[in-house]
């Protein structure tokens, strides 16, 4: 969790947005996903998929509704947009590479054990 408040931070400072704002949104979807990922009884990447887009969405919204009524700070909406949609393509590409690689370090991990 530590690592997704620090990443906010690092984001905020580049894209000159208040600081916090994109910690508040990357915790919440990190929340949101476990919730939902505990109360999932058949795992599958399409479930996840619809999911995390709804979550992007919601917690974009209310990114957005902060930074728009609270801040009074103009969206570029185009960016926005594509940024939401390029996040919702490429999660399906992330968690194979991320299966992948905890599958090769858990048979590590097995085999070492098992010396």
């Amino acid at each position: 969790m530590d690592l997704f408040f620090l990443a906010g931070i690092l984001n905020d400072v580049i894209q000159n947005n208040p600081l916090g704002i994109s910690s508040i949104e990357y915790l919440s979807i990190c929340v949101l996903t476990a919730f939902v990922s505990r109360r999932i009884i058949l795992q599958n990447l399409i479930y996840d998929w619809v999911f995390f887009l709804i979550s992007i969405l919601i917690v974009g919204s209310i990114n957005y509704i902060i930074i728009v009524y609270i801040f009074n700070i103009p969206i570029v909406y185009n960016s926005l947009l594509l940024g939401l949609l390029a996040t919702f393509i490429i999660y399906p590409l992330l968690a194979k590479i991320l299966s992948w690689i905890d599958n090769i370090l858990l048979e590590s991990i097995y085999d070492k054990k098992n010396q």
